[in-house]
Formats: C-alpha cells, sequence, structure tokens
C-alpha cells in the first residue's frame, strides 16, 4: 500500500481569496463554525465552547488580560476544571470559540464528529474561496482533490449527496453540486484503487457529545 500525505487544512483568514463571503454563505446556511469564524474576542466574565482542535468541546471563562497583553485578538481564559488562577492565552487566529454553549447542528450537516466536521469545513471554505461560479465555472480542481483525499484518509461516512449540500451551504451553486459529486465519488474511488480501501467509519451521529 501507498502511503499518502496527510491533508492539513489551515484556518481560515478574512484576507483569504474569497473566503470572507464563503464564510457568511455559511454563516446563513447555520454552519456553528463559519458563526464563530473571524469574530471578536468575547467579553470578560463570558462563558465559552471551543469548536476547534485539541481544545473542541471545552468550555472556560474568559478572564481579565493585563493592560499591555500585546497581541490584538488574543485573550485570556480559565478552564472548566483548571486549578485557579492557571489562565490560558487563546488566539483568534487558530482556535474556534463559541459564546453559545449548545451548539445547533444543521441538518444538511452530515453526523460525523465534531472535530473532523470543523477540519472539513475548513477544506469547504478553502476549495469555494478558491473557485468561481459566475460565467463559465472554475472550480478548483486541486482544493477539490484535497477535501475529497481529507474524507477518504479520515475514512468519513459522508456520502456524495451529503457532501452537495455542504458546498451548497457554503455559496456553491445547486446546478453544479452534482458534478462535483459524481468527481467527489470518482476521486475516492481512484484513491482506493491507488493506495488501498480503508474501512469506513460505521458511528454516525447527528448530535455532538463531548468528548467524543
Amino acid at each position: 500500500m501507498q502511503k499518502v500525505a496527510d491533508i492539513q487544512f489551515p484556518m481560515p483568514t478574512p484576507t483569504d481569496s474569497g473566503v470572507f463571503d464563503v464564510v457568511e454563505k455559511g454563516r446563513k446556511s447555520g454552519c456553528p463554525f463559519c458563526q464563530v469564524r473571524f469574530r471578536t474576542p468575547p467579553n470578560v466574565g463570558e462563558r465559552v465552547l471551543f469548536l476547534s482542535d485539541h481544545h473542541i468541546g471545552k468550555t472556560a471563562t474568559v478572564v481579565p488580560s493585563p493592560p499591555n497583553f500585546p497581541i490584538p485578538d488574543e485573550f485570556l481564559v480559565q478552564m472548566d476544571g483548571a486549578p485557579v488562577g492557571h489562565s490560558m492565552r487563546v488566539s483568534l487566529d487558530r482556535e474556534l470559540v463559541s459564546s453559545e454553549i449548545d451548539i445547533t447542528v444543521p441538518d444538511w450537516m452530515p453526523p460525523i464528529p465534531s472535530r473532523d466536521a470543523e477540519e472539513a469545513d475548513r477544506g469547504i471554505i478553502h476549495f469555494c474561496g478558491t473557485s468561481s461560479w459566475g460565467g463559465k465555472p472554475k472550480p478548483d480542481w486541486q482544493a477539490f482533490m484535497s477535501l475529497t483525499r481529507f474524507v477518504w484518509q479520515k475514512r468519513l461516512p459522508i456520502c456524495r449527496r451529503e457532501l452537495a449540500a455542504m458546498l451548497m451551504a457554503h455559496g456553491v451553486p445547486r446546478e453544479h453540486t452534482a458534478t462535483l459529486a459524481r468527481f467527489f465519488d470518482y476521486g475516492r474511488r481512484l484513491l482506493i484503487a491507488v493506495a488501498g480501501r480503508k474501512p469506513v467509519k460505521k458511528k454516525r451521529k447527528r448530535t455532538w457529545t463531548y468528548p467524543e
């Protein structure tokens, strides 16, 4: 079996090409991750829920920062369960935090673990931001193949219909999603033929519970 490099999508930033509009469309579609991307720092005393990376699902309380705190969009939190006085620095450039502790998962989002869902959302945003659909469609096929490889490597039980729904929620016109879904199926089959078949995760979940 040939080794295929792991796919890791960077955290989107407002300066990335086309990303701001994609995130805004995701926000309007109820994407829980787009709801908190590019947010302003929460207020002192506010309760927050982490929605990305190794802290995902953990809760904390925002605590006062020193007056000379050096970096914008960073703040301090007291993690639940941590010793009193042990604060942690949080950067909104690297982590997602929500002021809503109870997250509503939209019907269009595949029933997969929250960490996988957030990483897939990054890949969707990157693809949508680097593609264009006005006039002659210009999908970014390299970004799309990276997304396909991510789903395959994570063994995620995402079907073509669910992928199409995720794309539409982030701004891809409905008339283009069927073609993309077919290429998704083809790309995954090609990866299986080249690098071997990995079992698809059987556990599908509509609600998120922590820890997962």
